[in-house]
């Protein structure tokens, strides 16, 4: 792996130790905007380095425990050593944070960002990772079934706030950075946001990709001139064992992304924190050294492939499935739906069969099993030791009882129900292969029918044209008088009557779960069927997002027209 450029990893290291600030809840200790960096870590310290301060923070997060304490007091030792050694990270001021801009989606625990600036007008702005209320968006990102999910759009917003409220201008040197989805923002940000050429640098810690849609989207709606500079200006960092940036499809290029040894001690035993903000640096705040990437980010890219594989219409099942396992009691900040029936059928016959498939038929997953081995028998003879020190057996003796109770048990239930999962598994990819022939058979047989029908439509156009010409005379008016009459106010009402049929769609959906109690074996698959396909739609969201985008771009230029003639 290449070495990083002295002057990037500087700066992308400010950027690390201020993504980590971003997950310390910061709220808890009452910061204003315009606070430094230093000060805001400072008080920090009055509970995570302080007597009394593990009560104080379970009095402030009721679903706390004591190793979320102590990761957060190795992560305000890294803040706080961070600051010692850096003078110009400890100055920086905190800007603009969404707590304190009502019309975010802040607390609904969506958007969580703010800026960070020193003293020579350098400007980081940073997004914080998947809030408690974001994980169906994570799922929207890469379902496929729109291209832009509300919380990217959101991020976007809040990069056009920022840059006209503070004046940014292109010989600044702006930074936009976050960590997980906050990386993933930063990406969609510095792609899409109409000021991304005031953008310098994006740095994106362990932030996923994009699907297939969007990134083709991207393009038509830039032009490829213009998705290629975006992408350029992007750095990507990541625990060598993340299992988060693997999901999807990549946008930063190849050549700029660096994998870091992981300093998590117990390996794969602590999988969990391999995707921690920290995981990739040093107690004095800097990085870890360069590595090579793990088996487990691997074994989840192979998996992420698979999936992207799938229609949309699949897709957005599979990926909601995974997410409504993290989503867990907090309602999701869009409004989406957690548990519904397409999403518990996609986790149970896609997501587990497909990586169960992976785990058992790739090198990478044949690792991440023989290390999980490793771990597992580890723990097992430490538990048989002890277990004949309490009897008074041999632990060599237990091992080998239980060896044999186990092989068993592997022979007559696991290994069936292994290969059944992997048969599955197998089988969906099997499925997903067969339809992209059948798409690319439809895709040719349609362009032979464009061909003919081409032909047809060329004579029918030329008879309407001349019949328009001829024998209508609205046609002629029209084109004497070209003047375009756009009701804003409709385009608001079928916004909200779309709004209104999802929201029936839903209720639907809800009365169909409550007549698997009343049907007969009969109906039943009839009815699986209806309430697999019942769902929140997506498709019609994004139809009642973009009536009332339209409806604001009119009123904003028949704002300005009204402005310039008021002028003359």
């Amino acid at each position: 792996m290449s070495n990083i450029d002295s002057s990037i990893k500087d700066s992308a290291n400010e950027a690390a130790v201020l993504n980590v600030l971003m997950y310390m809840d910061i709220e808890d200790v009452k910061v204003e905007n315009k606070d430094p960096v230093e000060e805001i870590v400072n008080r920090l310290g009055e509970i995570y380095d302080s007597p009394g301060g593990y009560e104080r923070y379970l009095s402030l997060h009721s679903d706390g425990s004591k190793s979320d304490y102590e990761d957060r007091q190795r992560q305000y030792q890294i803040l706080k050593n961070a600051c010692e050694r850096n003078p110009h990270l400890a100055n920086m001021v905190m800007n603009d944070h969404t707590m304190f801009i009502p019309e975010t989606s802040y607390d609904e625990h969506g958007l969580e960002a703010c800026t960070f600036s020193d003293q020579n007008g350098n400007v980081i702005v940073a997004y914080r990772g998947t809030g408690k209320g974001e994980w169906m968006d994570n799922a929207v990102g890469v379902g496929g079934m729109v291209t832009d999910s509300p919380q990217q759009e959101e991020a976007a917003l809040y990069f056009t706030y920022v840059a006209l409220k503070n004046g940014f201008k292109k010989d600044m040197n702006i930074i936009v950075t976050g960590h997980s989805k906050g990386g993933n923002k930063a990406q969609y940000v510095t792609i899409n946001s109409k000021y991304n050429d005031l953008i310098d640098k994006c740095f994106s810690f362990d932030g996923q990709g994009m699907s297939p849609e969007a990134i083709e989207a991207f393009i038509n709606r830039h032009g490829k001139d213009a998705y290629l500079a975006a992408i350029n200006k992007m750095y990507g960092f990541y625990e060598e064992n993340d299992y988060v940036n693997p999901l999807a499809i990549p946008v930063i290029p190849k050549e700029r992304r660096y994998y870091f040894k992981s300093n998590i001690i117990n390996g794969i035993g602590d999988a969990v924190k391999f995707h921690y903000p920290d995981a990739y640096l040093n107690v004095d705040g800097s990085f870890t050294e360069l590595g090579e990437r793990g088996a487990l980010s691997m074994l989840i890219e192979r998996y992420s492939y698979d999936l992207v594989e799938l229609p949309p219409e699949l897709r957005i099942y599979a990926a909601s499935g995974l997410m409504a396992l993290m989503q867990k009691g907090t309602n999701p900040v869009n409004g989406e739906k957690v548990f519904s029936k397409g999403n518990i059928l996609a986790l149970a016959l896609i997501d587990i069969p497909v990586l169960v498939d992976d785990l058992i038929h790739t090198p990478e997953g044949m690792m991440v099993m023989h290390q999980l081995a490793g771990l597992l028998g580890k723990d097992i003879y430490k538990a048989l030791d002890k277990v004949g020190e309490e009897y008074g057996i041999p632990g060599v003796i237990v091992a080998t009882i239980l060896m044999v109770l186990i092989i068993a048990c592997a022979i007559i239930i696991i290994a069936p129900l292994v290969l059944v999962l992997g048969f599955v598994g197998d089988f969906v990819k099997t499925l997903i292969k067969l339809q992209s022939i059948l798409v690319n058979l439809h895709e040719v047989a349609k362009e032979l029918c464009g061909i003919i029908i081409n032909a047809i439509n060329n004579f029918v156009n030329g008879l309407k044209q001349w019949v328009k010409e001829n024998l209508n005379p609205g046609y002629k008016y029209a084109m004497a008088n070209p003047v375009i009459k756009v009701d804003t106010y409709k385009l608001r009402s079928y916004a909200d009557r779309l709004e209104q049929v999802n929201r029936r769609i839903s209720n639907i959906d809800s009365e169909l779960d409550s007549l698997y109690t009343k049907v007969g074996l009969k109906n039943l698959k009839d009815l699986i069927q209806a309430d697999f396909f019942t769902d929140y739609s997506y498709r019609i969201d994004q139809c009642r997002r973009y009536l009332i985008a339209t409806a604001e771009d009119f009123e904003q230029i028949e704002s300005q027209i009204q402005n310039q003639i008021n002028f003359a």
